[in-house]
Protein backbone atom coordinates (compact mmCIF):
# COMPACT_ATOMS: atom_id res chain seq x y z
CA UNK A 1 0.00 0.00 0.00
CA UNK A 2 1.43 3.40 -0.93
CA UNK A 3 0.13 6.36 0.99
CA UNK A 4 0.75 10.01 0.28
CA UNK A 5 2.48 11.48 3.31
CA UNK A 6 1.60 15.17 3.43
CA UNK A 7 2.93 17.47 6.18
CA UNK A 8 0.00 16.64 8.44
CA UNK A 9 -0.63 13.25 6.90
CA UNK A 10 -0.17 9.59 7.50
CA UNK A 11 3.53 9.53 8.38
CA UNK A 12 3.07 12.14 11.09
CA UNK A 13 0.13 10.15 12.48
CA UNK A 14 2.24 6.99 12.40
CA UNK A 15 5.06 8.74 14.24
CA UNK A 16 2.75 10.08 16.92
CA UNK A 17 0.97 6.81 17.71
CA UNK A 18 0.69 6.16 21.43
CA UNK A 19 0.84 2.39 21.46
CA UNK A 20 2.95 -0.10 23.38
CA UNK A 21 6.34 1.29 24.41
CA UNK A 22 8.55 -1.53 25.74
CA UNK A 23 10.77 -4.13 24.12
CA UNK A 24 8.77 -6.81 22.30
CA UNK A 25 10.45 -10.05 23.36
CA UNK A 26 13.73 -11.95 23.30
CA UNK A 27 14.41 -10.64 19.80
CA UNK A 28 15.20 -7.24 21.35
CA UNK A 29 18.18 -8.83 23.07
CA UNK A 30 19.19 -10.86 20.04
CA UNK A 31 18.84 -7.91 17.64
CA UNK A 32 19.74 -4.75 19.61
CA UNK A 33 19.95 -2.67 16.43
CA UNK A 34 16.14 -2.63 16.31
CA UNK A 35 14.91 0.45 18.13
CA UNK A 36 12.06 0.18 20.59
CA UNK A 37 8.65 1.30 19.36
CA UNK A 38 8.99 4.60 21.26
CA UNK A 39 12.49 5.32 19.91
CA UNK A 40 11.48 4.32 16.38
CA UNK A 41 8.49 6.68 16.39
CA UNK A 42 10.64 9.52 17.77
CA UNK A 43 13.19 8.90 15.02
CA UNK A 44 10.40 8.89 12.42
CA UNK A 45 9.22 12.28 13.65
CA UNK A 46 12.80 13.66 13.43
CA UNK A 47 13.20 12.27 9.91
CA UNK A 48 9.91 13.84 8.81
CA UNK A 49 11.17 17.23 10.03
CA UNK A 50 14.52 16.67 8.30
CA UNK A 51 12.70 15.71 5.09
CA UNK A 52 10.68 18.93 5.25
CA UNK A 53 13.73 21.07 6.05
CA UNK A 54 15.87 19.62 3.23
CA UNK A 55 13.06 19.06 0.73
CA UNK A 56 14.11 15.42 0.30
CA UNK A 57 11.94 12.31 0.14
CA UNK A 58 11.38 9.95 3.04
CA UNK A 59 9.95 6.45 2.80
CA UNK A 60 8.71 4.23 5.60
CA UNK A 61 8.30 0.50 5.10
CA UNK A 62 6.34 -1.49 7.68
CA UNK A 63 6.61 -5.24 7.29
CA UNK A 64 6.03 -8.61 8.88
CA UNK A 65 5.92 -12.30 8.14
CA UNK A 66 2.42 -13.72 7.67
CA UNK A 67 1.21 -17.30 7.57
CA UNK A 68 -0.19 -17.77 4.05
CA UNK A 69 -3.48 -19.50 4.83
CA UNK A 70 -4.56 -17.41 7.83
CA UNK A 71 -2.74 -14.10 7.08
CA UNK A 72 -1.83 -14.01 10.78
CA UNK A 73 1.48 -12.73 12.15
CA UNK A 74 3.52 -15.86 12.84
CA UNK A 75 6.83 -17.52 12.22
CA UNK A 76 9.57 -16.58 14.71
CA UNK A 77 12.33 -18.09 12.55
CA UNK A 78 10.92 -16.30 9.54
CA UNK A 79 10.80 -13.00 11.43
CA UNK A 80 14.44 -13.51 12.41
CA UNK A 81 15.24 -14.15 8.74
CA UNK A 82 13.51 -10.88 7.83
CA UNK A 83 15.49 -8.93 10.44
CA UNK A 84 18.76 -10.40 9.15
CA UNK A 85 17.80 -9.59 5.55
CA UNK A 86 17.01 -6.00 6.51
CA UNK A 87 20.29 -5.63 8.37
CA UNK A 88 22.15 -6.82 5.28
CA UNK A 89 20.34 -4.40 2.95
CA UNK A 90 19.96 -1.32 5.16
CA UNK A 91 22.33 1.62 4.88
CA UNK A 92 23.98 3.18 7.92
CA UNK A 93 21.58 6.12 7.59
CA UNK A 94 18.46 3.91 7.62
CA UNK A 95 16.58 3.29 10.85
CA UNK A 96 15.27 -0.15 11.77
CA UNK A 97 12.88 -0.67 14.67
CA UNK A 98 9.81 -2.25 16.18
CA UNK A 99 6.53 -0.72 15.10
CA UNK A 100 3.37 -1.47 17.09
CA UNK A 101 -0.14 -0.40 16.19
CA UNK A 102 -3.64 -1.84 16.30
CA UNK A 103 -2.53 -4.63 13.95
CA UNK A 104 0.21 -5.84 16.27
CA UNK A 105 3.96 -5.76 16.47
CA UNK A 106 5.77 -5.39 13.16
CA UNK A 107 9.12 -4.19 11.86
CA UNK A 108 9.65 -0.69 10.46
CA UNK A 109 12.39 0.70 8.24
CA UNK A 110 12.87 4.46 7.71
CA UNK A 111 14.64 5.28 4.43
CA UNK A 112 15.74 8.92 4.29
CA UNK A 113 16.33 10.45 0.86
CA UNK A 114 14.67 7.44 -0.74
CA UNK A 115 11.70 7.65 -3.05
CA UNK A 116 8.99 4.94 -3.28
CA UNK A 117 10.46 3.42 -6.44
CA UNK A 118 13.83 2.92 -4.74
CA UNK A 119 12.06 1.42 -1.72
CA UNK A 120 10.15 -0.97 -4.00
CA UNK A 121 13.50 -2.29 -5.27
CA UNK A 122 14.47 -3.16 -1.71
CA UNK A 123 11.08 -4.79 -1.11
CA UNK A 124 11.40 -6.94 -4.22
CA UNK A 125 14.93 -7.95 -3.23
CA UNK A 126 13.66 -9.07 0.18
CA UNK A 127 10.69 -10.92 -1.32
CA UNK A 128 12.96 -12.72 -3.78
CA UNK A 129 15.41 -13.69 -1.05
CA UNK A 130 12.59 -14.92 1.17
CA UNK A 131 11.17 -17.10 -1.60
CA UNK A 132 14.60 -18.63 -2.17
CA UNK A 133 15.80 -19.10 1.40
CA UNK A 134 12.81 -18.98 3.78
CA UNK A 135 13.37 -21.30 6.74
CA UNK A 136 9.97 -23.07 6.63
CA UNK A 137 9.81 -24.59 3.19
CA UNK A 138 7.29 -27.37 2.69
CA UNK A 139 7.86 -30.45 0.54
CA UNK A 140 6.99 -28.52 -2.63
CA UNK A 141 9.75 -25.99 -2.02
CA UNK A 142 7.23 -23.29 -1.05
CA UNK A 143 7.11 -21.50 2.26
CA UNK A 144 4.04 -21.49 4.48
CA UNK A 145 4.86 -17.83 5.13
CA UNK A 146 5.15 -14.63 3.14
CA UNK A 147 6.52 -11.18 3.85
CA UNK A 148 3.92 -8.40 3.92
CA UNK A 149 4.86 -4.77 3.24
CA UNK A 150 3.21 -1.38 3.65
CA UNK A 151 4.92 1.57 2.01
CA UNK A 152 4.44 5.20 3.07
CA UNK A 153 6.11 8.23 1.47
CA UNK A 154 6.68 11.83 2.50
CA UNK A 155 6.21 14.54 1.18
CA UNK A 156 3.99 15.20 -1.77
CA UNK A 157 2.10 13.22 -4.30
CA UNK A 158 3.06 9.71 -5.34
CA UNK A 159 2.68 8.00 -8.66
CA UNK A 160 2.58 4.27 -9.23
CA UNK A 161 0.99 1.18 -7.81
CA UNK A 162 0.94 0.01 -4.20
CA UNK A 163 4.01 -1.88 -3.03
CA UNK A 164 2.05 -4.71 -1.45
Amino acid sequence: MVVNGSKNGVLRNLANGAFWQGPPNELSVRYPMLMSNRDFRADLEREILRSDRNDLPLTLIIMDVLERSTRRHQGMREREWLISALEARARNTDALGWYRDQRGLRIGLILFNTNPEQARCMIESIREGFRETAPSLNGNGKSHYEVSFELYAHPGELAGRPAA
